[in-house]
């Protein structure tokens, strides 16, 4: 029986090891996530206007192309739940805010639960989404990352491709070609294996699907219309946004809910005497999109330019009611 407890204490220590490495090494490891809560701090006297919304806007919206300093906080799959949280959680820290931009696409206001993401939000923001994340994944990250992610992690770092940046975007396998400006990562160039017709139908499939099946349509817009009135009280200007999408895309979108939605977004709008930037039928190249529904770089920065031309109009508004 000594022998056999030996034999196990000896088998165990190597296990030990291993996943207490792997534990620290996740834990210290830098992703888009901690990078942005890094940049958001370290400019937190500085910033003016902050952007939320998925990953439409965090690829879509280049914040050094704004007059304003703007700091981008959207990130992949980031419901408004998340958005409004987060915000909150550091907007008392943010003496300069003026503005908060709050995407709004085409399903927006039909999904809350993140899922997978839901705990790698609640790592770098603190996050509980309904105080539902078991013990277990909130204390350890080898329990919280699925087995998939971590050995894509380690095959990242391996690979060296991280090395000049130190970060790594979290699932998605995105090329990050420099280091993230004011919470800024980018699509270089065009994905041609995703911009053809059968892709377009099945992304825009998904999204229909997803609207069709939500059930938390008025917990969302009741959320957003709180976070709305928040901003308000505390002298901050809510702007309600959607990006570009391709035409082509565009054209498989349930027309019956984007209907659903202008009628919902038109009464928040003028119930809180706020504004609707619908850019989501804007006109633009095959060129500036890296896919279907995401911008690339001269996408977002072409398209950054005219919402700063747009923000000017409204500064100019908003200081002669001030």
């Amino acid at each position: 029986m000594k022998k056999f407890i030996k034999k196990l204490v000896l088998f165990s220590i190597p296990l030990f090891v291993l996943v207490f490495s792997t534990e620290l090494y996740l834990y210290n490891m830098k992703t888009s996530y901690s990078e942005k809560i890094d940049g958001l701090n370290q400019n937190k006297d500085k910033i003016e206007m902050l952007v939320l919304g998925n990953s439409h806007e965090a690829y879509g919206i280049n914040p050094n192309k704004l007059d304003c300093f703007s700091f981008n906080l959207a990130h992949v799959n980031q419901s408004l739940y998340f958005d409004k949280r987060i915000t909150l959680k550091h907007i008392d820290r943010l003496p300069n805010l003026k503005y908060v931009l709050i995407g709004l696409d085409f399903h927006s206001l039909y999904f809350s639960d993140q899922g997978i993401r839901n705990i790698w939000s609640y790592y770098s923001h603190g996050i509980d989404y309904n105080n539902d994340l078991p013990i277990s994944t909130k204390y350890s990250r080898v329990k919280g990352y699925t087995l998939g992610i971590i050995l894509s992690f380690f095959k990242k770092k391996i690979s060296g491709r991280y090395d000049k940046i130190g970060i790594v975007d979290v699932e998605n396998d995105v090329n990050l070609n420099a280091p993230m400006q004011k919470g800024w990562f980018f699509y270089d160039g065009i994905n041609s294996n995703q911009m053809n017709a059968t892709n377009y139908f099945n992304r825009a499939n998904d999204f229909n699907a997803t609207v069709k099946k939500s059930n938390v349509h008025y917990e969302v817009q009741k959320d957003l219309e709180d976070f709305i009135i928040i901003l308000k009280n505390k002298k901050i200007t809510p702007i309600l946004i959607s990006t570009p999408c391709y035409s082509e895309f565009r054209e498989n979108i349930s027309k019956e809910f984007r209907l659903k939605n202008e009628i919902i977004i038109n009464n928040i709008t003028k119930k809180y005497n706020i504004q609707y930037w619908d850019f989501f039928e804007l006109p633009l190249k095959k060129s500036y999109f890296y896919n279907c529904d995401h911008l690339n770089y001269q996408g977002a920065t072409f398209f950054t330019e005219i919402i700063n031309d747009k923000l000017k109009k409204v500064h100019i508004n908003i200081k002669n009611i001030y």
